[in-house]
């Protein structure tokens, strides 16, 4: 009996190492995404003022030859161009919120292996908090291909370990 409780805190250590580690990881990932989003918003903004004054002052007050560029070329091009930019933007905001729900979700495996298990710990009980976790994975490659519009992930969630999880 001793050996099958010594197995199953081995097994709860381990799974609590990688989801801590799985955490940091998709909070990076969120934060990264999050921060590039913002630049990206900021960007567009820059730069779309910056063509549609260019659209509305005209070439003549930049002492470009008449006829060289159109008003409504400069400002057509800096609207698309910011159009398109806010629909890339939206991927990635959809992104950092699926990784940020996922790091939510950990905390609750993590409360629950902490908090939730029988005392002493059963390897039926750490093994459901293990595939939990490797069910909120594939949500994860799931959500991502739906926001990419793919088929399939083109990129799996990292996983250090999660093969040792249920020998």
């Amino acid at each position: 009996m001793t050996d099958l409780t010594g197995e199953a805190n081995a097994r709860l250590n381990n799974l609590a190492q990688q989801l801590k580690d799985q955490q940091r990881k998709a909070k990076r990932t969120a934060v990264q995404l999050g921060v590039f989003t913002e630049v990206l918003y900021w960007a567009s903004v820059a730069f779309g003022g910056i063509g549609t004054a260019l659209g509305l002052l005209g070439s003549k007050r930049l002492g470009v030859p008449d006829g060289t560029i159109e008003p409504w070329i400069s400002l057509c091009a800096a609207a698309s161009t910011g159009g398109f930019l806010v629909l890339k933007q939206a991927g990635l905001r959809a992104k950092t919120a699926i990784w940020f729900d996922f790091t939510s979700y950990i905390d609750t495996l993590l409360f629950r292996l902490q908090f939730r298990l029988p005392f002493p710990p059963t390897l039926d009980a750490v093994a459901s908090v293990a595939e939990a976790f490797e069910k909120a994975r594939m949500d994860v490659q799931k959500r991502m291909s739906d926001v990419d519009g793919a088929a399939e992930s083109k990129k799996p969630v990292p996983s250090d370990h999660s093969s040792n999880l249920h020998r």
